[in-house]
C-alpha cells in the first residue's frame, strides 16, 4: 500500500521549504514586485497570475503522483494538493503569487514577466506636465 499522504506532505514540504528560502533570501525582490503587483491591483492580473499558480500547482501534483503507482492514489495525490493550494495560495494574495512566479520562472524571468503583464494592463502612462 502506498503511502500517498506521505508523499504530498513529502512535496508540500518542498515547495513549503521553497517558499521559506525565498522570503529569506529573495526578501528584497519579492517585496518590491508585490508591491508593484499590489499597486495595480491583483483583479487586474488576475488572468497572468492564475495561471502563474495553476502551473505551479500542477507540477507539484506530478511530482507528488509521479512517485506513486496506482492511478486512484496518484489522483488522491492531485486532489489534496489542489486543496491545499486553493486554500493557502490561490487567494493569498499578491506575495503568494509572486512566489509561484519566482519558482516557476526563476528571479530574473519572473522579474520581467510581472513587469511587463503590469505593464499591460497598466496602459499608456500620462503625458507630464
Amino acid at each position: 500500500m502506498e503511502n500517498v499522504d506521505g508523499i504530498v506532505r513529502e512535496e508540500l514540504d518542498y515547495f513549503k521549504g521553497y517558499i521559506a528560502n525565498t522570503k529569506a533570501n529573495q526578501a528584497p525582490l519579492l517585496a518590491t514586485l508585490t508591491a508593484e503587483v499590489e499597486a495595480v491591483s491583483m483583479d487586474k492580473l488576475d488572468e497572468y497570475f492564475s495561471d502563474v499558480i495553476d502551473e505551479t500547482r500542477g507540477h507539484i501534483a506530478a511530482r507528488a503522483a509521479n512517485r506513486i503507482e496506482s492511478a486512484s492514489g496518484q489522483e488522491d495525490a492531485i486532489g489534496q494538493i489542489e486543496d491545499w493550494f486553493s486554500g493557502n495560495i490561490s487567494d493569498q494574495g499578491a506575495e503568494a503569487a509572486v512566489v509561484c512566479a519566482i519558482w516557476g520562472y526563476g528571479a530574473e524571468q519572473a522579474t520581467t514577466d510581472i513587469r511587463n503583464e503590469i505593464a499591460k494592463v497598466s496602459g499608456p502612462s500620462a503625458p507630464k506636465m
